[in-house]
Parts: C-alpha cells; structure tokens; sequence
C-alpha cells in the first residue's frame, strides 16, 4: 500500500535517521503454521519500477517477538557471493518486465536458484532474535526469507524506503500495472511522474 498514515510520527523518525530516504509504501503480514512463507527472494518483483531497485531499502518491524525457532523470524543473508547473485537475479527480472511492455524483447529463461546456491545462502544467513517493535533495516539487494511458525501468529509492519531523488522506470511501471502488481504504488508513482500514460 502507499504509505498514508501518519499517525504514529513514523516520516518524522525516518526522517531522522535517514534523512536522504523517504517512505514510499508499508504493508502488514501475519504468518502462521498453516502458512509456508517464500524461500529466499528479494523484493524486485514488486518494486521493479525503480531505475536502480537494490537502492530501495526495507524496515522490517515484528509486532510479536521473534527470538528463538518457531516464532517467524526473518533471515537474511548479507555474504557478497548472495548480493552478486541477487543482482543476477534483479536483472532478469526486470528483462522480464520489459518483455511484458515490448513482447518484441526476445525472450530468457527464468531464474531458478540451483540447490548448491540455496545451500550457500542457508548456511550464510544472519537470523536476529527481535523483540516486538525492534527494527530491522536492510536492502533489497539480500536475500531473505521467514522463518517457520510453530505455533500462534507472528505479525510483522514493513516499510519500503526509497531516495528522496530516486527515478523510475515508465516501461517497468506499465508491465507491473499490466501484471496487477503492487497496483496502488504503481497508479500513486504513474500519476505523479507519466500522467501522459493514465
């Protein structure tokens, strides 16, 4: 969703402790045992509208505690190998946006992360024990995934940062639109940057 409440002073905070960014979107997520999460990805496939995705940064905000197995904690892997091979991935992804705009774009295979790859990122990953309302920032260049749910509900906020001067991509934008993706971010940044393209 497009960022809209501020009621909790939360621009003010970000403004703050990072005054080159702002807040572009927020989004809340309940997972549960029933609920099998995403193995390790990025973000791009929603923000790919961005000229440069990996400057996008995420707050990862946990409203229940998540400090030992079975609470949904978030893993993320920082080793460069992973960052190199998110890259990789970030940009075949945005290939495949710009194929959805111009079909005449010739066609690739899509990424598959190999079993020696997810093994690599497994063993390299980073899981913090939060308490409810800590902060955990980090970009979307890593990887991450969440951790299973043994039992209850974990809740978690998530805001997505972006540059004060960040550009976006009129092409990406319209593929994403096309897709139904992230639909209220992407009308909110067409508006503002292509009103040409409503």
């Amino acid at each position: 969703m497009v960022f809209r409440d501020p009621t909790l002073n939360l621009a003010h905070t970000i403004e703050a402790l990072l005054p080159e960014y702002r807040i572009l979107a927020d989004l809340y997520l309940e997972k549960t045992p029933e609920d099998q999460g995403f193995p390790f990805h990025t973000d791009f496939d929603s923000i790919g509208f961005m000229e440069h995705p990996e400057e996008m940064l995420t707050v990862w905000i946990p409203l229940t505690p998540v400090k030992e197995a079975g609470s949904g904690q978030l893993s993320i892997v920082m080793e460069e190998g992973a960052v190199r091979l998110s890259l990789i991935r970030e940009a075949n992804q945005l290939h495949s946006l710009v194929r959805i705009a111009d079909p005449s774009v010739p066609e690739h295979p899509p990424f598959q992360i190999t079993q020696q790859e997810y093994d690599y990122m497994e063993k390299g990953k980073v899981t913090p024990a939060l308490d409810a309302g800590d902060a955990l920032l980090f970009c979307n260049a890593f990887f991450h995934k969440s951790e299973d749910v043994y039992h209850g509900k974990r809740a978690a906020y998530i805001m997505r940062l972006v540059p004060k001067d960040a550009k976006f991509s009129k092409t990406r934008l319209l593929a994403l639109r096309k897709l139904g993706q992230n639909l209220a971010v992407v009308e909110e940044l067409l508006k503002t940057h292509y009103p040409e393209a409503l």
